[in-house]
């Protein structure tokens, strides 16, 4: 775990750069909740899903 991908400049530019990335996985969710509970509401469901739990007792790949 990188709090920062290692990348690759591939070219740069005067206001940004183009970079390589080697492949990751990613995992998203949203959350129906004020800004200020949201990531604590986050951070749940993604535990939940590390773990291997689903609603469906189903395991995570």
């Amino acid at each position: 775990m990188t709090e920062q991908q290692h990348f690759e400049v591939v070219q740069r530019f005067p206001d940004f750069e183009v970079r390589r990335y080697p492949a990751h996985a990613v995992a998203e969710v949203k959350v129906n909740a004020t800004f200020d509970s949201a990531g604590n509401a986050a951070f749940r469901l993604l535990f939940g899903y590390i773990s291997g739990y689903t609603p469906h007792a189903r395991l995570c790949p």
